[in-house]
């Protein structure tokens, strides 16, 4: 089966893909939040991407997973309480 683009990379994935921030030395607090970031749910992890990474409002949120802006603030929220409570 043929996956498209698209469907691969989600609109977080292409956007944080290559991001390093730290110039490529990732201390332990780093490579923490990068794990707990990758144990979310998808669309979790995609809308707290696209908040923090890309810096989009929660319209253009909503706009890119194709939800409500109230869903794209519940995943952002919820995702930000499971890395608080892992952390």
């Amino acid at each position: 089966m043929i996956v498209d683009d698209e469907e691969k990379n989600p609109a977080a994935d292409r956007i944080v893909k290559g991001h390093r921030g730290f110039g490529g030395n990732e201390g332990y607090a780093a490579v923490r939040l990068r794990e707990l970031i990758a144990s979310l749910p998808p669309k979790q992890r995609e809308a707290l991407q696209l908040r923090y990474f890309a810096g989009m409002d929660f319209a253009d949120i909503a706009a890119a997973m194709e939800c409500s802006e109230q869903g794209a603030r519940a995943n952002v929220s919820q995702a930000i309480r499971k890395i608080k409570l892992t952390w």
